[in-house]
């Protein structure tokens, strides 16, 4: 978690972290002509470059007593602005960047594993369902990120379209920054802001480990590992085929099994971690596609059972469920699984969950209708370890 502070915040769409007194500003008066094109904020969204309003770095002593300026003037026009943006990528910062916490978490796996639909399945579900019970609210945060939703992510709400797989970095420059969202937490007395930011990775870039991931690890306060359970020889042997597990026809039983070695090893390289400490980030292994394990469940298995509409929290039915996921895994892929599990990691926890309620056939463009299961419960787990929201 990045708490903003006098010596220290951090860009809530790049990542990149600085002082109060080295934030910038941009002249919003549209007549001014000091206009001029800005290749950073152009770079960073990927837009063709344009004229923006012009950019002003203060020039101010930096003692123990002196507070960063909230406001200054043109040097221009002459006319004051209290736009404050990222030195790095210049997007506009939010107005009460000292005051709000920043989340990020990483969402990472393989291609199929569905970690896209989840993500905007997610929110659709956090918006309409769980932030009226637990009493808060989400959306984008400014007109960058909410571009970014309705593009890459709100078809899937809006007409039931499916999305692409996440593409590349080297594809996309966006895919290597979070898509941002504020959520505003009613405390009753006041309200509470804080910053949510999602690392969709690339399956691509998670499978051959590009420095990309840099990014993701380093920021990370949580990470969300999603596996597709088809891609498991154990589990596609027994799927009837009407289920369509032939989607999916690559076995990676065995990389499965030794990904917990490879994510602590992306910390470790990040030096985050020593050689001799386990990995402290909470991370949920997510086992998805949850519509299609249905059948191999036994009656009165926890994820049977429809989620019970609370004002908080509910660890202790997330922890049944930590528990039956884990012994599920541990039946499907071995026992050295959660062995590397808890050798790697301090703070883990096992969820299943399916985003569409329903795997689409193959060729098949659109879903007839969004009935997510469990899809709360890995972000939820998460909010309980980070503080984000009560559990009861």
């Amino acid at each position: 978690m990045m708490v903003a502070t006098h010596l220290n915040l951090q860009c809530p769409f790049c990542c990149a972290t600085f002082t109060p007194y080295e934030v910038r500003f941009r002249c919003m008066t549209p007549t001014c002509r000091g206009q001029a094109t800005d290749i950073p904020y152009s770079r960073f969204t990927g837009e063709k470059p344009r004229a923006q309003g012009r950019i002003l770095i203060p020039i101010q002593k930096r003692s123990t007593f002196s507070k960063p300026l909230t406001e200054i003037k043109c040097d221009y026009c002459h006319l004051s602005t209290i736009t404050r943006i990222c030195p790095e990528c210049h997007m506009e910062l939010p107005a009460d960047i000292e005051q709000s916490e920043a989340f990020f978490i990483a969402l990472l796996g393989d291609t199929s594993a569905g970690k896209t639909h989840y993500l905007a399945s997610l929110i659709g579900y956090l918006q309409n369902e769980i932030g009226p019970r637990l009493h808060f609210s989400l959306h984008p945060l400014g007109e960058y990120s909410t571009r970014r939703w309705q593009k890459r992510y709100e078809p899937l709400l809006n007409s039931r379209h499916l999305l692409e797989s996440t593409p590349t970095a080297e594809e996309d420059v966006q895919s290597s920054y979070p898509l941002s969202f504020q959520l505003s937490l009613d405390t009753g007395i006041s309200k509470k802001n804080m910053t949510l930011g999602f690392f969709d990775a690339s399956g691509s870039d998670v499978h051959n480990q590009r420095a990309i991931l840099k990014r993701y690890i380093q920021n990370a306060n949580g990470v969300l590992y999603f596996i597709d359970p088809l891609t498991i020889q154990t589990i596609s042997q027994q799927i009837r085929p009407a289920s369509h597990a032939s989607a999916s026809t690559r076995d990676t039983t065995r990389e499965i099994v030794q990904m917990p070695r490879m994510l602590r090893g992306l910390f470790e390289q990040e030096q985050i971690i020593t050689p001799q400490e386990k990995v402290k980030v909470p991370t949920a292994f997510v086992l998805s596609k949850l519509d299609t394990l249905l059948p191999l469940l036994y009656p009165g298995c926890p994820l049977l059972r429809p989620n019970i509409q609370q004002e908080t929290i509910a660890e202790e039915r997330l922890q049944s469920i930590n528990t039956e996921v884990s012994s599920l895994l541990g039946a499907w892929l071995g026992p050295q699984f959660g062995q590397l599990v808890r050798s790697e990691f301090t703070n883990y926890g096992y969820f299943s969950v399916s985003a569409l309620g329903s795997n689409p056939a193959p060729n098949e463009h659109t879903v007839p209708s969004l009935s997510p299961l469990h899809i709360e419960d890995p972000l939820l787990w998460l909010f309980a370890q980070l503080q984000v929201l009560k559990t009861a």
